[in-house]
């Protein structure tokens, strides 16, 4: 069992989010076959025990200091493009404009650092075992409006990455969570995630308790580098779907999702 630990950052508090794997029902036939496969955490072992952070000391794509760069869209009514333009920061308001409309408030790009340590996350909990990074959120001018600390989990078994998750990109905390799995042979698999009832959103669905999200990927190699994996979420509100592409040297290299109002959030590595 993994979580996100509390923590202010710039005005948001990010909260608690517990998860275990189950297998999903779904509607569509290729997603029939999924069958339970649990996140793969890594393990403190003699080896790792001296290193600052003993759960990213062998990361090969996302090491310490290593920096990306995503440039994204939001596109509504299946053909308008829009970007994010932040209100209120510490309330997490937004609104929606056209790119030729963006100012200095508008998020353009998001930034993702890989941290060194496990701050703040070890302050809460002395066992958190995942790989500890940074969103900026960046104008035009790269200037940041905002930033989130979360984790990832990189090993030899898979790679599990919390997508960011501020202002509308809260909508990606019902769709599926950039994952791949590694084993031989394993070409599908399902995770379900629990989601409290902090993060009921007006701007799309709200709910009392628990939400309950599953999900089922499906894997497909493009190449000896690269991979495609197509998955499809459901919980009571509805279905939303998403296309990942894989790189083995660069990471998550494209994220497109449909949500479950059938807007279209999409997520471009450019550096």
């Amino acid at each position: 069992m993994g979580f996100k630990m509390a923590r202010r950052l710039s005005g948001r508090v990010v909260i608690i989010v517990f998860f275990s794997m189950i297998s999903c029902v779904q509607k569509n036939q290729k997603y029939m076959s999924c069958k339970e496969s649990p996140v793969v955490f890594e393990t403190l072992s003699k080896e790792s025990a001296n290193f600052r952070n003993p759960y990213n000391y062998d990361n090969e794509i996302f090491q310490p200091g290593r920096f990306f760069s995503y440039k994204y869209s939001f596109i509504k009514d299946q053909e308008e493009e829009f970007l994010i333009r932040v209100l209120d920061d510490e309330n997490e308001i937004w609104d929606l404009v056209k790119p030729s409309e963006a100012d200095e408030n508008t998020i353009y790009r998001i930034n993702m650092e890989i941290r060194e340590g496990r701050s703040p996350f070890d302050k809460y909990n002395s066992d958190y075992n995942q790989t500890v990074f940074k969103y900026s959120y960046v104008n035009l001018d790269g200037v940041e409006i905002y930033n989130e600390i979360t984790g990832l989990v990189e090993n030899d078994e898979n790679i599990w990455v919390h997508p960011p998750r501020s202002f509308l990109f809260g909508i990606l905390e019902f769709n599926a969570f950039p994952y791949i799995k590694f084993n031989k042979g394993v070409i599908s698999w399902s995770s379900n995630i629990k989601v409290p009832q902090s993060w009921s959103n007006e701007n799309w669905f709200t709910w009392e308790g628990i939400l309950n999200n599953s999900t089922c990927f499906v894997k497909e190699e493009l190449s000896s580098l690269q991979s495609s994996i197509e998955t499809q979420t459901t919980n009571k509100f509805g279905v939303s779907s998403s296309k990942m592409i894989f790189n083995a040297k660069k990471g998550f290299t494209s994220l497109k999702y449909v949500n479950f109002d059938n807007s279209e959030l999409h997520l471009k590595l450019i550096n």
